[in-house]
């Protein structure tokens, strides 16, 4: 369950109208491969062919976190289409090591600034997933450098066009060390942006630990209860029970139970656990002395030798 950086790369482009053709550094990609695009300009993007949509901030810019993962057909270029020749940046990434992409957000913020607002992930699927975080500025006087990421993320690539209100810029970075507890990746830098977005996509690992357990178990039983409730009644069980319990479970490779898991209610074992209980209650039942008749409820009547019958029917215990 490990993540490698196969290739990235940054770059800016202004004529993407009729569609910018990307090269990917690494050259077409294999099969499972993740690939991760992320976009800013200052106009919308269409979504790449073959990619998907982790998350999207749209506003006095357009910023896109476009993700896929590959099936081996690919090529060894990707078409950026914006609407209409507008500034615009893009950072790639290809790794190996991915399952399956998990959540994204974003953030945003307006007004002159050196930092981006605050986000958070929320709980993560698994641990050691792969985040990218992608902070998308816009609108400056003079252009955005020297990126600090916040700590356990390291800074990935950088990329700028432009100036004043078509100024588009953007700095990636990533992090592959993270539990389950939520993310809140931020960057810091220097020369202010009026338009400071930040958005973020986790992806899930290959490789977590499993392990299976087959367990078989049959009861049977037959017993008779008499119970005085309502009205004592007699009842006759007869139960014959099978288990055959395929149970696959699954935990993070860094921390395998040591002993199989404990059975969670609603398990085939908790039925088990209620006939056992059932049994042991007919047993205790048995050991009673009887109060009423079981055909027609009456209380029993006791004779002259302390023997007990029904006064209605004559029903004797064990008669």
């Amino acid at each position: 369950m490990s993540w490698t950086l196969l290739s990235h790369t940054g770059v800016a482009f202004a004529d993407g109208n009729a569609g910018h053709a990307f090269t990917r550094p690494g050259g077409a990609p294999s099969s499972g491969d993740l690939e991760v695009l992320c976009v800013n300009s200052d106009t919308t993007v269409s979504t790449p062919t073959g990619f998907s949509v982790a998350t999207s901030a749209v506003a006095n810019q357009g910023s896109y976190l476009f993700y896929r993962i590959c099936n081996g057909s690919e090529g060894t270029t990707i078409t950026v289409t914006t609407s209409g020749n507008f500034n615009t940046t893009l950072s790639y990434s290809q790794w190996t090591g991915a399952s399956a992409f998990d959540t994204a957000t974003n953030a945003t913020a307006s007004g002159s600034g050196e930092s981006t607002p605050a986000v958070s992930s929320g709980t993560l699927a698994a641990s050691s997933s792969l985040l990218i975080a992608f902070a998308a500025l816009h609108n400056y006087s003079a252009t955005p450098t020297s990126p600090v990421w916040s700590s356990g993320y390291t800074a990935l690539d950088a990329a700028n066009t432009g100036s004043s209100n078509s100024g588009t810029a953007q700095f990636t970075a990533y992090r592959t060390n993270a539990g389950t507890t939520a993310e809140s990746p931020s960057v810091a830098w220097t020369q202010p942006a009026n338009d400071r977005y930040i958005l973020m996509a986790a992806f899930t690992p290959t490789g977590a630990a499993s392990y299976s357990r087959s367990i078989a178990e049959t009861i049977t039983f037959s017993d008779t209860v008499t119970r005085s409730v309502a009205l004592v009644r007699s009842v006759a069980d007869s139960v014959t029970f099978s288990v055959d319990l395929a149970h696959t479970l699954t935990a993070a490779a860094e921390a395998p139970p040591a002993e199989a898991a404990p059975v969670q209610a609603g398990s085939w074992w908790q039925l088990v656990d209620i006939i056992r209980e059932e049994s042991a209650e007919a047993a205790f039942q048995r050991s009673r002395r009887p109060v009423a008749c079981p055909n027609d409820g009456e209380p029993l009547s006791t004779g002259p030798r302390g023997e007990l019958f029904c006064a209605f029917d004559g029903w004797r215990p064990g008669a």
